[in-house]
């Protein structure tokens, strides 16, 4: 996903009809270079890790031309602290969403999922037999794509259930048209944020978020990784340091005065005397 918005961005550059022979390590460069100067050195790098893992791509199976014209020189980069938002703040934005937006969030919330793994989700990636949900990512060493199985809380599980209900994909959180997944909502959460009233927010601060709230609980820090499913220990202790100092002591993700409540599916069963096929 992150590699097709590069790539788009790329030929708005550079012709899209020029042959990949003529395309020149200059050329990339001043791609990069203006990108540096209007994003920042962190977006340029990120663009030119994307480009340089496809030419070597093509490189092995495609036959493109080596060397690789995107073996460029880095930037400086200047990355600024993750805004992580104020637990109530995400209650707030919580509480003006409704259906699928609504889930999605609490999704993020108890899955402390990255943006793409919830874009990517299908159906039979939910196990509601085990009460889990099996997560692909690209974030490890090649950049494969690998699964790992995290438990639905009940709360997500009884919202996932009712959300299976009305689904016409495979893909467990479609765009509009309710068939085709995401690939980018890059205004979404500013936009809901400002309705809400609030400092604006990332999909990924939500997942801070999650490990911020389990570490003020006390939660061991090999079970927060386990969470975030890092495969070190330091990057979830970065992650932990780089929470603390932003915002006061936090509850654990239930039993917590600023969450709303929920009659769950399980009482509405109780009460209905119905039986979930």
């Amino acid at each position: 996903m992150a590699l097709s918005v590069t790539r788009q961005r790329f030929f708005k550059s550079i012709d899209p009809l020029l042959t990949v022979d003529k395309i020149k390590p200059v050329q990339v460069l001043n791609y990069l270079r203006k990108q540096a100067t209007e994003r920042s050195g962190y977006a340029a790098n990120k663009d030119r890790k994307n480009l340089l893992a496809a030419w070597n791509w093509g490189i092995k199976y495609l036959d493109l031309p080596s060397p690789n014209p995107c073996f460029t020189e880095r930037f400086p980069e200047t990355r600024q602290n993750r805004y992580i938002p104020p637990e109530n703040d995400f209650w707030k934005v919580y509480e003006i969403t409704e259906g699928q937006d609504r889930i999605m969030l609490l999704a993020y919330l108890h899955l402390a999922a990255r943006r793409s793994e919830l874009f990517r989700l299908r159906w039979e990636d939910v196990d509601f037999f085990n009460q889990r949900v099996r997560i692909g990512t690209r974030k490890r060493l090649g950049g494969s794509l690998e699964y790992d199985a995290l438990p639905m809380t009940d709360e997500l599980f009884n919202a996932m259930i009712l959300h299976r209900q009305s689904a016409k994909s495979d893909w467990v959180f479609t765009a509009p048209d309710g068939k085709e997944p995401y690939k980018v909502r890059q205004k979404h959460m500013r936009q809901i944020c400002n309705r809400a009233g609030v400092k604006a927010f990332a999909y990924h601060a939500i997942r801070h978020l999650t490990a911020s709230i389990l570490a003020q609980a006390d939660v061991p820090m090999v079970t927060i990784q386990r969470i975030l499913r890092h495969k070190n220990l330091t990057t979830t202790e970065r992650y932990i340091r780089g929470l603390e100092p932003v915002r006061p002591a936090l509850e654990i993700l239930s039993k917590r005065n600023s969450r709303p409540t929920f009659t769950t599916m399980n009482q509405s069963l109780k009460t209905k005397g119905s039986e979930v096929v």
